[in-house]
């Protein structure tokens, strides 16, 4: 990817964010812990999980800076949400600390040498990638829960009205 590419996903990257806020801004706090159906998240569940994403990303940015080759796990999203109980957490403070680790990490992406993006690690679930690999998967992966987040609202939304 070229720089200037690069430097316009950063900016996107780091503005997700308001994305997430915009969508929660007049959503009452019960709706909040609403399931479209019993396999589907939560919006809380949905904003702690990209927490918890972030904040491992915060590590894996910064190690493959650092150490480059090394391992990063993989995380197990039904697991991690099982075990620290994504629903009952506070999606205030999820959400918080999702903007500070993004902006975190943004601005370290944003100040990276251009040599940097090619540094290898080793993901326990993708095999070998460069840093440009993991922050590609980041960006759909946001962009995956945000379509999550609009349809649970919008079913809310429907179950309101019905």
């Amino acid at each position: 990817m070229d720089k200037q590419a690069r430097a316009i996903k950063i900016e996107n990257y780091s503005q997700d964010y308001n994305q997430l806020e915009q969508l929660l801004a007049d959503l009452p706090p019960g709706a909040r812990q609403f399931q479209a159906a019993p396999d589907m998240w939560s919006v809380t569940q949905i904003i702690v999980h990209l927490t918890d994403i972030e904040a491992n990303n915060y590590m894996r940015y910064r190690n493959v800076v650092v150490k480059p080759g090394q391992t990063v796990s993989g995380v197990d999203a039904d697991e991690w949400a099982g075990a620290f109980d994504y629903q009952q957490q506070n999606v205030d403070e999820a959400l918080e600390l999702f903007r500070l680790l993004r902006t975190s990490n943004g601005r370290l992406l944003k100040f990276l040498p251009e040599t940097i993006w090619n540094n290898l690690m080793q993901h326990t679930e993708r095999g070998e990638i460069n840093l440009e690999q993991l922050f590609e998967l980041q960006l759909n992966h946001i962009n995956v829960h945000l379509n999550q987040l609009r349809e649970t609202i919008e079913v809310w939304k429907e179950q309101q009205i019905g």
